[in-house]
Parts: C-alpha cells; structure tokens; sequence
C-alpha cells in the first residue's frame, strides 16, 4: 500500500521584507499563495494544510473564502520563532504514519509539473527524503517520509529543514526544480 501524502504549505510568517501580508499579494490574477495551493489541488495526495500565523485573520478569510473544505488551516501562535516552529506545529498536527510534502507559500513559481515529479521520483524510493534541488543548493519543496516526524517536530528557528536534509545524504534523493529557486521576498519580486 502506498504511504500517503500531506501537502504543508507555510505561510505564517510576517512578511517583513514585503511590509505587508505577501500571500495574499495580488499575483497574475491570483493571489501568491493561490499559486502553490492550485499546483497542489489535483496531486495524488490526503491532504492539503496551510500553517498561518503572522496574518491569520486576513488568511483565515482569504482561504475559508475561496476554499471551504478543500484545505486545513493550521494555526502556529508561534510563528514568531521562525518556520523551523511552523514546520514542528504540522508535524505534530496532522496524521504520522503520512509523508509530508512541504512547500512556502510564496514559491510562486512551482507548477504543478514540478510537484508531481517530485512526487513520482520519491515513490521510487520512499524511505529517503526527496527535495528540489536549485541554484546548487538542495531545499523544499520536499518529502519526509514518515520515519523523520521526531526531527520534523523537533525543529525551532528560521532555518525550517535544510539541515535535515543537508544531513541525509546517504537517504536522500532530489529533483531537479528550477522554479522552486525563485520565491516572493519584496514587491519588486512580483510579476509586473
């Protein structure tokens, strides 16, 4: 039987380089965030989670609104100490016997092509983390099979996984992902 898969899209951070709630900047008729939750809608997955924190009433209202049923909130109260706390509050939220997709919010870029490459490339081999590999450097999107929960919850700070992944290199796999390599920092990031 396969493992199953839960999309966690972080989004619970303040923006501060943006000055204002990035996820819900106006994107090529969207909003950024819709960008990656529209990628993720028809991937072979349980589930799909958006960890809000900094903005959760405006998100909470953006979602519930365009969404209903079709995601779960998450909410950090604290997102303050980083996405390494956003990724343990998922972690410990939702179901552990699943594998976690995570992905930011604001990697606007990411197609759904992309995700499901990821997805088929770690069927392969399910034990080992798969994760984008962009601009030399390895990072989410990426899978943690089940087998990671205890690290995954454990992580506090900014830093989110990277060293997770950075230290699994004999359990490790990556795709090949250049648009995971471009994310929403500042206004001047968004298309004109």
């Amino acid at each position: 039987m396969r493992t199953p898969i839960d999309l966690v899209v972080l989004a619970a951070g303040n923006s501060r380089r943006f000055g204002s709630c990035k996820m819900l900047a106006p994107f090529e008729n969207k909003r950024v965030i819709d960008r990656i939750l529209h990628a993720g809608f028809s991937l072979p997955i349980a589930s799909i989670n958006v960890v809000i924190g900094a903005y959760a009433g405006e998100m909470r209202t953006y979602l519930e609104q365009h969404y209903a049923n079709k995601l779960q909130l998450i909410f950090n109260q604290d997102w303050k100490r980083g996405m390494g706390a956003s990724i343990a509050c998922a972690s410990k939220a939702l179901n552990r016997n699943n594998a976690l997709l995570i992905a930011l919010g604001d990697q606007a870029f990411i197609k759904q092509e992309d995700l499901i490459k990821l997805i088929n490339t770690w069927r392969k081999k399910p034990a080992a983390i798969c994760c984008a590999h962009y601009k030399s450097q390895l990072g989410v999107p990426a899978i943690f099979p089940a087998s990671y929960r205890e690290q995954l919850i454990a992580l506090t700070g900014g830093f989110g996984a990277k060293h997770i992944i950075a230290n699994a290199t004999a359990n490790r796999q990556s795709v090949t992902m250049e648009n995971a390599g471009s994310d929403i920092d500042s206004p001047k990031d968004l298309p004109n």
